[in-house]
């Protein structure tokens, strides 16, 4: 398939080339902290790229946080081109609804969550979904 952005004038698309844009992918984040180490973490998530745009779709469950603190931190699916044109946001779905926030941290290769007053989001119990928009690099 072309990529999307790259066609041509003359181009003919097939209904597998329109299904094929912004097809929604599967992958497993690895899951670290600011500070600390978590015990007992789930996380699933999905992601779609549209030219050099990634949406990413994080759904993070806390059992135990161990000694974790500071940011929640996951790995991308796709390097990012820098940490500083990008917005995350999201909430806390299980025990209090706060808003979070974060960014691509400076690796270019992982984000960051927080709460909304740049509190740490590790609390036993916790359920975070966040979704993430970037430029890849």
């Amino acid at each position: 398939m072309t990529a999307l952005g790259d066609f041509s004038s003359g181009d003919i698309l097939t209904a597998a080339d329109m299904n094929a844009i912004g097809a929604w992918t599967t992958y497993t984040p690895t899951i670290s902290s600011g500070s600390g180490t978590p015990t007992t973490v789930t996380a699933n998530a999905k992601y779609v790229r549209l030219n050099e745009i990634v949406i990413v779709r994080v759904r993070i469950d806390i059992t135990d946080k161990g000694t974790a603190g500071g940011s929640v931190e996951f790995t991308l699916p796709v390097t990012a081109a820098g940490s500083n044109a990008n917005a995350l946001y999201g909430r806390e779905t299980v025990a209090t609804g706060n808003s979070l926030n974060g960014e691509v941290l400076a690796s270019n290769t992982e984000a960051a969550i927080r709460q909304f007053s740049n509190g740490s989001p590790w609390v036993n119990g916790y359920g975070l979904a966040v979704t993430l928009i970037y430029e890849a690099a």
